[in-house]
């Protein structure tokens, strides 16, 4: 962790860079075509998008009530849009996503933002946006101890699941694509189930950001049976999504992550989220690298 003189001094120019940086590469809206706001005014109503099962960002608890690292952020994006249009019975709906689902909710309205451990690309920002860097981390394979691999070059002839929709399919597709003899991909569709293709051994390996393979091996019944290993292969700089041009939603969004940053708040929720009897997860040298290169992590480009 970083000593808390560097944080007060340093954190709150840097990441506010690093938010800024990660936005780079959005095209401006010529006009505001979207009012979220405008519609929760009417409805009373906001719909907050959270994944079910993307620990410890975004996940259903045993009630099914969504919980998390994100969702706590999103939390308080919820009190912000509050006070803004001073509707204090506001009515907040959640809505369950998988991986394949989150950009079609958000373009076909049934939610309003998206809480989760979603990737700020290019690709993805052609069809919805980003607000400021709440976390950067990268791809790397979770395999069983047993299993003997130790590198990704291991893998060649092997079978490694893959979670559809998310930015390790096409990257680890691209990166393993030439091994001889080819890896055979285990396409599913959720982190749960590629994640029991390792456990069961259908799968060697199972490729995504290295933070969620802790969390899945952190709740598993016998975490010491996995490790996350080999290099990354990629640098991810995750953000709130939120509809295009959607100007006044994503001020509020933004200057909330803005506050939670530059008061220190979020290294309470970090710690709440990555440091505790369930899992003991320090900064990894990805986050905390960008907040002393804040030029480092823009957008990734898949």
């Amino acid at each position: 962790m970083i000593d808390l003189p560097i944080r007060k001094v340093l954190l709150p120019a840097l990441l506010l860079a690093v938010w800024q940086t990660a936005l780079a590469g959005v095209p401006a809206a010529v006009n505001a075509t979207t009012d979220t706001l405008e519609k929760i005014r009417q409805t009373k109503t906001l719909l907050v998008g959270v994944r079910k099962n993307a620990i410890p960002f975004a996940y259903l608890d045993g009630a099914g009530k969504p919980i998390g690292y994100s969702v706590d952020i999103c939390n308080r994006i919820v009190e912000a849009v509050k006070a803004e249009l001073k509707i204090k019975d506001l009515n907040v709906s959640y809505v369950p996503l998988e991986s394949a689902d989150r950009i079609p909710a958000l373009l076909e309205n049934r939610a309003d933002m998206e809480c989760g451990s979603t990737t700020n690309t290019l690709k993805r920002q052609e069809q919805v946006a980003f607000s400021y860097s709440t976390f950067v981390t990268g791809v790397r394979l979770v395999a069983k101890k047993s299993s003997k691999i130790a590198k990704n070059e291991d893998l060649a002839g092997q079978v490694v699941a893959l979670t559809k929709g998310t930015t390790a399919e096409s990257l680890v597709k691209a990166a393993l694509g030439s091994y001889s003899p080819p890896v055979v991909f285990l396409m599913t569709d959720s982190n749960d189930a590629s994640f029991e293709a390792v456990k069961s051994g259908k799968a060697v390996a199972f490729f995504n950001d290295e933070i969620l393979l802790k969390g899945l091996i952190g709740k598993s019944k016998n975490p010491d049976e996995f490790d996350v290993i080999g290099k990354f292969l990629s640098i991810e700089p995750y953000g709130i999504m939120l509809r295009k041009n959607d100007a006044a939603l994503q001020k509020i969004v933004d200057s909330t992550i803005q506050r939670l940053f530059s008061s220190m708040e979020i290294f309470d929720v970090y710690k709440r989220w990555f440091v505790n009897q369930e899992r003991q997860v320090p900064m990894n040298y990805l986050f905390k690298d960008g907040m002393r290169h804040p030029n480092k992590y823009p957008a990734w480009p898949g």
